[in-house]
């Protein structure tokens, strides 16, 4: 059985702003989606290609099977592979560095919390730059400036930093259904540092509160927000915080309308207001 961190990197961007959200979702279900699990089989290709040598193409026709569903290697899944196998050997090629594929990289250490890694897509390691690579295969553009990718930046650090004397780490997104260009982000070791310091308290509150199912204990470190949507956080249904948000956010709309429509009446009956506000409202 595959093990998972507690507080996996890639939800990071939600458990950050509402540490009590990784207590909250502990035993609900995480059904992927289709474009979730089509995303993992063309990651599985993909490093077979970095590991092999071999370009996209050569797997065309295989079948690579994801929580019992089967993806045929196809023209999209090889466009979206090789546009990041490419990626990956340019730098390796422009920088003479060590690529280091599918790479697990523990943040523990960084975060004060045991047991907490990650995978990152690739590595690359040189005399003064250490390179983090993630392939996203969604619509969704994501920003190489992601917690995601900066625990695992801090996380290669921890693991290779007595390999070379690193000063610079080059975040980097391939994203090919968005760019056939990577995004990029550099920044310094220490900026890098000073983000995973800044970590340590929603990391370890939420930690705290893992095995915690009182709600009402859990309640006090939740915080509906735009990471709710995003990192698709599997307590939104049950969430007190978002409940109360959204049901204050209906009703004092709800009001407002009826406090127009009485202000607004006639003695002679008028079609109801149909505008975008009101239809948004």
């Amino acid at each position: 059985m595959t093990r998972h961190a507690t507080l996996s990197a890639s939800s990071s961007g939600r458990w950050l702003e509402c540490p009590g959200s990784a207590a909250l979702s502990q035993g609900k279900a995480d059904n992927s989606s289709e474009a979730a699990r089509w995303g993992t089989a063309c990651h599985e290709m993909a490093s077979w290609c970095l590991t092999e040598g071999k370009a996209a193409e050569a797997y065309r026709g295989r079948l690579i099977e994801v929580e019992g569903h089967e993806y045929r290697v196809d023209d999209r899944m090889i466009d979206c592979a090789q546009t990041y196998v490419d990626c990956v050997n340019t730098l390796v090629e422009t920088t003479g560095g060590q690529l280091l594929v599918e790479q697990k990289v523990d943040f523990s250490a960084v975060l004060g919390v045991p047991d907490q890694f990650g995978t990152a897509d690739a590595i690359i390691l040189t005399d003064d730059t250490l390179y983090v690579i993630d392939l996203k295969t969604g619509q969704r553009a994501v920003s190489p400036q992601s917690s995601q990718l900066k625990l695992y930046g801090l996380g290669a650090l921890e693991d290779f930093g007595l390999v070379a004397d690193f000063k610079r780490v080059v975040l980097m997104i391939s994203q090919p259904p968005k760019s056939s260009e990577p995004y990029s982000y550099e920044t310094t070791v220490d900026e890098l540092e000073a983000f995973g310091r800044a970590a340590r308290t929603p990391a370890q509150q939420a930690a705290a509160l893992i095995d915690v199912t009182d709600v009402t204990e859990i309640e006090p470190h939740l915080a509906p927000g735009p990471h709710c949507h995003d990192y698709y956080c599997r307590a939104r249904s049950t969430c007190p915080k978002l409940r109360a948000q959204v049901s204050e956010a209906v009703f004092e709309d709800l009001d407002a309308l009826e406090a127009e429509s009485l202000a607004s009446a006639s003695p002679t009956p008028s079609a109801a207001p149909s505008d975008d506000e009101h239809l948004a409202a």
